[in-house]
């Protein structure tokens, strides 16, 4: 049989993903503070009143959310969700298949990247995260060739002023590419092109930007009025709550949770650093990762129970790098009964995150189609979840 054949046998673990999706979601989307805000922004379009820009709450959110909420309308945004979850899944599924080589750490990276709880919880509501997570990991993705030609060029700067016209740290993201890029896979480019492909990136939310300061628009004096030095503790913290969850149930204590991934990072960098684990597109991954969440811990001042949503940009392509780490680390190594330990190591852990997912999906299923069963018929009604 072909690889290419062996290839399609991975194919039932997305498909089973997105149906398990779809039913999380059957009663319809979860609903936050910020899915109000969007949701009032859009109905000032519907109505031709810009109004909502500047108000203080209404006006602190870049406009393309609203904009999309207004265009595909509120009650398709389900399926517009749905559509953003299989392009995240889609991808993150097609770079396994690419990257690893070893049939059973293929398949426990698909079952992670295709079912972790991040990727589930970002398309659950009505937040801005679908459509800015799709322009992350495609970006993602067409960084890792060393070359670009002219139609890929015009795929990035549009998906880069998509993405910041989303969410303001979008731009956080594409610092952290376009300086990994010059630094570890330049591909022979002086640094004026990447200078200005940058900028022709930034141009929509430029033009935004003179806009809104031309027009006194709210959002702009709330992020000028961060304070870095008072939030890097507290963001350190909701950071670190919620990478760890990612590893270890929230039923270890937090302290202990720090310190066994600390120390199992550590051993991943000795081991890299050994072997040899880690390519130029690894590294480029992880310092614009690195970077994303630098600014992030800087900037903003992020609430403790938003630390997955915030990580859920980056989350398939930290773990295919680790995957790709421990996929050359047992090819290298080569003994067969310390490929079998980590492989059963591997196994038993991903139980962890597969449950966390399943527990969470039944969660939100259930406690909306009750709201509904009670309040009214239609699967779109909005409803106030966790």
């Amino acid at each position: 049989m072909s690889s290419k054949n062996k290839n399609y046998n991975y194919i039932l673990i997305p498909i089973l993903s997105f149906g398990l999706f779809t039913y999380s979601i059957w009663c319809g989307l979860g609903y936050t503070f910020d899915s109000t805000i969007y949701e009032e922004i859009a109905l000032s379009f519907a109505n031709e009143d810009l109004s909502g820009f500047y108000n203080p709450w209404l006006g602190n959110k870049p406009p393309l959310t609203s904009i999309v909420i207004f265009a595909v309308g509120i009650e398709y945004m389900l399926f517009f969700n749905l559509l953003c979850f299989l392009v995240v899944i889609g991808i993150s599924y097609k770079l396994c298949i690419n990257h690893l080589k070893d049939p059973f750490i293929k398949g426990i990276a698909i079952l992670i990247t295709t079912f972790g709880l991040p990727v589930y919880m970002a398309n659950n509501f009505l937040w801005s995260e679908p459509l800015f997570n799709v322009c992350v990991i495609l970006l993602f993705y067409l960084f890792q060739f060393p070359h670009f030609n002219w139609k890929q060029w015009l795929v990035i700067i549009l998906l880069s002023n998509v993405m910041i016209l989303m969410r303001h740290a979008g731009v956080f993201v594409l610092i952290g590419l376009f300086v990994s890029k010059f630094f570890f896979l330049r591909g022979g480019l002086k640094w004026w092109v990447y200078l200005l492909t940058f900028s022709l990136c930034c141009l929509g939310s430029i033009i935004w930007f003179l806009w809104a300061s031309s027009s006194g628009v709210a959002w702009l004096k709330v992020i000028g009025s961060v304070s870095i030095i008072d939030k890097v503790a507290h963001n350190f913290y909701m950071l670190a709550f919620g990478f760890t969850s990612w590893f270890l149930p929230l039923a270890v204590p937090f302290i202990w949770r720090i310190i066994m991934v600390s120390l199992a990072f550590l051993l991943f960098s000795f081991l890299a650093k050994k072997h040899e684990l880690l390519t130029k597109i690894d590294l480029l991954w992880i310092a614009s990762s690195l970077i994303y969440i630098g600014f992030l811990h800087g900037v903003y001042q992020m609430p403790i129970e938003d630390g997955e949503r915030y990580f859920s940009p980056i989350f398939g392509i930290i773990f295919l790098v680790l995957f790709k780490a421990m996929d050359k680390y047992i090819e290298k190594v080569n003994e067969s009964k310390l490929r079998w330990a980590i492989l059963l190591a591997v196994l038993v852990w991903s139980a962890y995150p597969t449950l966390r997912t399943l527990n969470n999906v039944n969660l939100w299923h259930t406690s909306r189609c009750e709201k509904v069963v009670k309040s009214s018929p239609g699967i779109f009604s909005k409803q106030d979840n966790p």
